[in-house]
């Protein structure tokens, strides 16, 4: 497999367990109030990611290219 592709696909699932755990665990774990709106998990999440989401792609992709050239040299 080329190095590009697993770069690619390992950034994207890097990046989606990640923004997973930052931004959408936080708000499921905690309780909702008493009478929360229809989109009320939504708009938490959004907030929680909001400016954050292209610095953590960017990260994810770092670290994923990192390993992958890494791994290559061996």
């Amino acid at each position: 497999m080329p190095a590009a592709t697993l770069v690619i696909a390992g950034g994207l699932a890097l990046f989606f367990a990640v923004a997973l755990a930052y931004g959408a665990w936080p708000v499921l774990v905690d309780p909702p109030p008493t009478d929360p709106g229809p989109d009320y998990v939504s708009e938490l999440v959004r907030q929680r990611l909001a400016g954050k989401v292209i610095p953590l792609l960017a990260a994810c992709f770092l670290v994923v290219g990192l390993a992958v050239a890494r791994w290559i040299r061996r």
